[in-house]
């Protein structure tokens, strides 16, 4: 004989409660967790947003200045994965007026998540008293092409003091 102390969980009675909502949590911000398997605390809310702004098309993947020439290097970076230049991508001069910006195929986020890079679109700024027109490419997923010409259109490596600003999407 089967034990019909407890019904079916398809006709048990089932109320908010049961469910992990309260009917006092009114304003999320300033609420305790309800039930940890179905609320969020504000911590978790903010990274939930975080994670989402990320994934925007109105969020840049990274921004970063460098300065180019003989021996260029990037002087700041801030991206969606880390800020810093331990997060930076290489900066390498492949010959003259053409350099080259490579990020690690893949990242690891805050929360351990494995995820690929797939560069879509870069803009560049050149700043300094030396006019140029730099010309970036995406050769690849994780790979910019920067092509760097003077107002003569012969390629060349930057003037001193010249730096770009690269906004990657």
């Amino acid at each position: 004989m089967a034990n019909t102390s407890t019904p079916p969980i398809w006709v048990a009675p089932v109320s908010l409660e049961d469910l992990g909502g309260g009917v006092t949590k009114r304003n999320y911000a300033d609420q305790p967790v309800v039930n940890p398997e179905t609320d969020v605390d504000v911590k978790q809310y903010n990274g939930n947003c975080s994670t989402v702004s990320g994934m925007s098309r109105t969020s840049e993947f990274a921004r970063l200045h460098a300065t180019l020439g003989a021996s260029p290097a990037i002087g700041a970076y801030r991206g969606q994965h880390g800020i810093g230049l331990t997060n930076a991508p290489t900066l390498t001069r492949i010959g003259t007026g053409n350099y080259r910006l490579t990020w690690n195929q893949t990242y690891t986020d805050r929360f351990g998540q494995i995820g690929a890079v797939n560069l879509k679109t870069c803009a560049i700024q050149a700043h300094g008293t030396t006019p140029l027109i730099v010309q970036p490419v995406v050769t690849s997923a994780y790979t910019i092409e920067l092509w760097v010409w003077n107002m003569s259109s012969t390629l060349v490596d930057t003037a001193a003091g010249v730096t770009i600003t690269v906004g990657v999407e």
